[in-house]
């Protein structure tokens, strides 16, 4: 499906459902193309089960993520098509303009005085002094930074429009205050707007919302915070994929191609190299042209090794500290010392023994190939070596839960779509969970 097909098909049956919604920038050159990395919409929380409705009943589209905040849900969809290659889209669904779940602007309203933009009865838009202020606020009371993108016509309004905006301003932070912010951001005193002002007008929305509602506010607030913490320091909304073969199979090749193709499939997609990285390690400038070359470890010194290694996985998945990644794609994993114990130096009777300890993906993808395909494109170790891990590849992906097996001697544009088919399926399955359908 086209973009613009898309946006209009979207946009016509939200109308043919009810809902009421603005996009809230980046419309100027909608339907055709798309001026930004997603796309945002201020609804009614009322509406999410008849948007969820909408968005998987669109022909060609299919949901791959799903991600819910107090504040927005944000859904991320596979299947634009514009030239020649499906990529996906993110579209956030935002129902309240807020700071740690206080809101800055009353979001009913914005929506009240919404309008179609440029005669599209379609596409609507908010109001310009509404706009702006969500703009201006959406980073610097939010995220404590001004952005640029926007700023010129942020200007432009509260300088047309000053006592508008000012009213608009004062019916959260008070007449005084909304004046100070707008004469301190048309006259560009960045260092006071940074400082103070951002203090006063953050302090303002605490005290007005715990002296007028402190029920409801302390009440977002944890909302707020329970949310934080689910997605930075759980992983329950991050799908793992491991990629396993010899090397040679093409698993680097592939991965950066996935990374690039799947782009808004889901909010960020992570690649980590066999280890997650949380502890320094130093760099020995080990030759891997020759794997084998380093004598084994020490049975102690391995199992040391190991048990650092299940504790930074195990970390890493409870207390990752990532925001936004949702799909992380693993070269490799633990399991490989099993099939190359040579290469990495372990004792195999202590790591398979802690392999039992660490934490499973539920994917497992095996690019697999005839060792005179491999070794014709890198040559490392010899042939019988090759195919003794091609061997033991091949029988471990059959013991794993959720493993497949993509045959990795077709061309790479072959092998890539494959791939990339497995990983959306899985997607979709994961997601459907999460929005329990």
């Amino acid at each position: 499906m086209k973009f613009s097909d898309f946006i209009i098909s979207l946009l016509k049956e939200f109308n043919s459902n009810d809902v009421t919604y603005c996009i809230l920038r980046n419309y100027k050159s909608l339907p055709n193309v798309n001026d930004g990395n997603d796309i945002d919409f201020l609804v009614r929380q009322a509406d999410l089960a008849k948007i969820s409705e909408v968005l998987y009943a669109l022909p060609g589209m299919v949901v791959t993520g799903y991600a819910k905040r107090p504040y927005v849900v944000s859904f991320f969809l596979f299947g634009i098509n514009d030239e020649g290659v499906d990529t996906g889209i993110q579209v956030d669904f935002f129902i309240s303009l807020s700071w740690k779940g206080m809101p800055y602007i009353d979001a009913d309203q914005m929506l009240t005085t919404s309008r179609p933009f440029s005669n599209n009865e379609l596409i609507i838009i908010p109001d310009i002094k509404y706009e702006a202020v969500n703009n201006l606020f959406s980073s610097y009371l939010v995220g404590g930074w001004i952005k640029e993108k926007y700023l010129d016509g942020i200007l432009v309004v509260f300088s047309k429009h000053l006592d508008q905006v000012i009213e608009i301003l004062s019916r959260t932070f008070g007449h005084n205050l909304s004046k100070e912010l707008v004469e301190n951001l048309l006259a560009n005193n960045r260092q006071y707007l940074l400082g103070m002002m951002l203090w006063k007008l953050r302090t303002m929305l605490v005290y007005i919302n715990i002296t007028s509602s402190p029920i409801p506010m302390l009440k977002g607030l944890f909302s707020y915070y329970k949310y934080e913490v689910l997605y930075r320091m759980t992983s329950s909304n991050i799908d793992d994929v491991v990629f396993l073969g010899v090397d040679g199979v093409g698993k680097s090749t592939v991965i950066k191609s996935v990374v690039r193709d799947l782009k808004n499939t889901t909010k960020e997609i992570g690649v980590c190299h066999l280890r997650p990285g949380l502890f320094k390690r130093s760099n020995n400038n080990i030759d891997v042209s020759d794997p084998h070359a380093m004598p084994e470890r020490s049975f102690l010194f391995s199992m040391i090794k190991l048990q650092l290694w299940t504790v930074e996985l195990w970390l890493n998945k409870v207390f990752h500290g990532h925001k936004n990644i949702t799909l992380r794609i693993w070269d490799r994993y633990y399991h490989d010392i099993f099939i190359d114990p040579k290469r990495y130096r372990y004792r195999t009777g202590g790591a398979r023994l802690l392999g039992r300890l660490i934490p499973k993906p539920k994917l497992w993808i095996l690019l697999d190939a005839s060792s005179d395909v491999v070794l014709g494109r890198k040559q490392e170790v010899s042939t019988e070596e090759c195919e003794r891990q091609i061997e033991s590849y091949r029988k471990f992906i059959t013991s794993v839960s959720g493993g497949v097996v993509i045959d990795a001697s077709q061309t790479e544009g072959n092998v890539l779509s494959d791939v990339k088919a497995v990983i959306i399926d899985y997607m979709i399955k994961r997601t459907n969970e999460r929005v329990n359908r």
